[in-house]
């Protein structure tokens, strides 16, 4: 009979740089087995980043500041007096109009004012100046209603009390309320 040599035969030699029969085949390194999913993975992630970094068919996180500018209004208080002079009716023999009379009020002032409340005992006139290019006057119910871009004028009050008598103007003005005479 002859010798048979061939793989798996106990006789034959031993593999160059394999192992020696009945041992273990020995253990490649970390780096041997697995160089080829490092690689890979580096490829990848080049990949990616190249991507990314294109535009194109990736993802990209954008982080935007925002600064917002608010307008400041600086706003300058101008605080005058506004006079209000009554001059009080003459005790004496009653007129027959019921009212006795009433006395004259008089306002200045410069700019908007809140006169507040104002009695007119009798039906009066009132008469205003102003210097600027408008003046108003109004109250919470109307019943005293001036709206004018004249220097001067006058208008027809009737007698009773008005509330929150407002004067709206530009520039210096009076206001004179004069009983009228019968």
């Amino acid at each position: 009979m002859a010798d048979q040599v061939g793989p798996g035969s106990p006789s034959q030699p031993p593999m160059a740089g394999g192992p020696a029969p009945g041992q273990p085949p020995p253990q490649r390194s970390w780096w041997r087995r697995n160089w080829k999913w490092f690689a890979g993975g580096v490829i990848g992630f080049i990949v990616g980043a190249v991507a990314g970094a294109g535009g194109e068919g990736g993802t990209s996180t954008e982080t935007v500041a925002s600064v917002k500018t608010v307008p400041t209004t600086v706003t300058q208080t101008h605080t005058e007096t506004v006079t209000k002079t009554q001059t009080a009716p003459q005790t004496g023999p009653s007129n027959g109009g019921g009212g006795g009379g009433g006395g004259t009020q008089s306002f200045e002032g410069n700019g908007g004012k809140n006169l507040g409340t104002i009695t007119v005992d009798a039906p009066s006139t009132l008469k205003w100046t102003n210097d600027g290019d408008l003046f108003q006057i109004f109250d919470e119910e109307g019943g005293i209603t001036v709206n004018s871009q004249a220097h001067s004028g006058d208008t027809h009050v009737d007698s009773g009390t008005y509330h929150r008598v407002e004067v709206n103007a530009i520039g210096n003005w009076t206001i004179r309320i004069t009983p009228t005479s019968s």
